[in-house]
């Protein structure tokens, strides 16, 4: 506890940190109806709604911020921080775009600018913001080191997030980050050398490691060199190792994903508004959602398209679950809250729609159509269906064991909590062909599937999906030569290449993805 905070507000954070929300509350509506505008308390007070579940308080509560003058950076940088957690990155990159933050040449300032763009998906931002601060700093830190390799990362220079990665690593050794970068980059540039130092390293420090997120991210990286370099027998226990402490770290709770599939189920979307889509308004710009399980090339059909001189490829984020939380009065922390799902036949759709196109507008960057390529949208479409008539739902599917073992090799942290264990991905596997298939059903000519097959002839993938965007087709879109810009993904490397279709990793592991086989021999690839 900050003893230099005014009582009122150690009082309120104390309550905050018991969980005692309602006292927290209280304490500073109370202090606010006295003094309207302290920042402090405006800001503890919308933490506070949030932790209650409550999405609606917590916007008000950030626009009162947003009007308010910052008295400096670190202040601006604060609310620009609330807005972006309530959803409102409009609003937050208008607050960073002001010359009190620009003109900054305070590292610390620097810094905290650069992983808010980060939030963003502003890589290219954030690379010039990171070199400035380490221009300024005598010895960069390790995360800035961290930070700024991830942008190098995603903007597609590997040589200097390699370079990055393994000063942050000298810093830092039990670095779980640098390790995982280091690990694609390895396997991006087919580096045996480096791969096999990194392996003798990872070796060294492991065996000291105490905290699980820590041990999975090294483990995980472990497995990554390993692989690349085909040792397989050896690979595998890393991956077990990874996992497990991942699983126990974020540890799936079966049970309630069931009670939100079916309840999502029983969704009958099906409206005139919904049974095809429809043109976009004029001065609108169309969305494009990408869907499917992660690492199931989402990202490959957002590279094709980004080249698209129509496009612009916005990456992964949760805009529309953030206004849907905004529609439902519930915290969109996660995706899709069983609350959500109870309140959604109470729902303006069309207020729901226009406030997505309205915070979503900068994404486009004057181009007729965006990406919106976050992969658990899959649960959303109906929603997405609805409130965006014009919008272009992709759903890339995967062959299932393929799709399953490319899950379990990559840790994909705790927004993917059934990711780590077999069982729990034959699981949520069931449930995500189950759901998707519904949706096929219940809003026919709203979805286009295409399966991870075809990016074999990518040409004729592509034509599929313009023709269904309503873009014309350009051969442009084909080179792999030319630039993308950022992917801000795992795969930000590897999709720089031509593209090739990575089918049959798991063979190599045959012998120990029983559950796995076992469980998904039901299902076939996607139709």
């Amino acid at each position: 506890m900050n003893q230099h905070l005014p009582r009122h507000l150690q009082r309120a954070q104390r309550y905050f940190d018991d969980g005692q929300l309602v006292a927290a509350c209280a304490t500073l509506e109370a202090h606010l109806r006295r003094t309207p505008d302290d920042a402090d308390s405006l800001s503890l007070l919308l933490h506070a709604w949030l932790k209650r579940g409550r999405m609606r308080p917590a916007v008000e509560l950030a626009q009162r911020l947003a009007a308010l003058p910052a008295r400096d950076a670190q202040a601006a940088l604060r609310t620009a921080t609330d807005l972006m957690r309530v959803g409102d990155f409009s609003r937050a990159r208008a607050l960073l775009d002001t010359p009190l933050v620009q003109d900054s040449r305070d590292s610390a300032v620097l810094f905290r600018h650069a992983q808010l763009r980060a939030r963003a998906g502003e890589y290219q931002q954030v690379l010039a913001l990171t070199e400035l601060a380490a221009q300024l700093s005598a010895t960069p830190d390790t995360n800035l080191l961290l930070l700024r390799a991830r942008a190098r990362d995603y903007c597609g220079d590997a040589d200097g997030a390699g370079a990055d990665y393994s000063a942050a690593q000298h810093q830092r050794p039990d670095s779980g980050s640098a390790a995982q970068g280091l690990a694609r980059v390895h396997a991006s540039q087919r580096d045996a050398d480096a791969a096999t130092a990194h392996i003798a390293h990872l070796h060294s420090v492991l065996p000291s490691v105490t905290d699980a997120d820590t041990e999975a991210a090294l483990a995980y990286a472990l497995f990554e060199e390993l692989h690349t370099l085909q040792q397989y027998q050896q690979a595998w226990p890393a991956l077990q190792r990874g996992a497990a402490a991942a699983h126990r770290q974020w540890p799936y709770d079966a049970a309630r994903e069931a009670t939100r599939i079916d309840a999502l189920l029983r969704t009958q979307p099906g409206t005139a508004a919904t049974a095809v889509p429809q043109s976009a308004p004029a001065g609108t710009a169309t969305p494009i959602f990408i869907v499917g399980l992660p690492r199931s090339g989402t990202s490959l059909l957002e590279t094709l398209l980004g080249r698209h001189t129509q496009v612009s490829a916005a990456g992964e984020h949760a805009d529309f679950a953030y206004q849907l939380g905004l529609a439902t009065d519930c915290d969109s922390v996660e995706l899709l809250p069983m609350t959500a799902i109870e309140r959604s036949a109470d729902i303006d759709y069309h207020a729901l729609g226009q406030a997505y196109l309205e915070h979503t507008r900068w994404r486009a960057r004057g181009r007729s159509h965006y990406t919106d390529k976050l992969p658990s949208n899959w649960m959303l479409i109906a929603h997405i269906a609805r409130a965006l008539p014009q919008a272009r739902i992709v759903h890339v599917a995967r062959a299932p064991m393929d799709a399953a073992f490319a899950v379990l090799r990559q840790l994909l942290g705790a927004a993917y909590p059934w990711s780590f264990a077999q069982q729990d991905i034959v699981a949520h596997y069931g449930h995500y062909r189950a759901l998707m298939s519904h949706w096929q059903r219940v809003l026919p000519g709203r979805l286009l599937q295409v399966d991870y097959a075809e990016f074999a002839d990518a040409e004729r993938l592509l034509r599929r999906v313009c023709a269904f965007c309503a873009l014309p087709f350009e051969a442009q879109c084909l080179d792999a030569r030319l630039d993308i810009g950022v992917v801000a993904t795992p795969s930000s490397l590897q999709v720089r290449d031509a593209i090739r279709p990575r089918v049959g990793a798991w063979q190599a592991y045959r012998e120990h993805l029983d559950v796995l086989h076992d469980g998904l021999a039901g299902w076939h690839a996607p139709a």
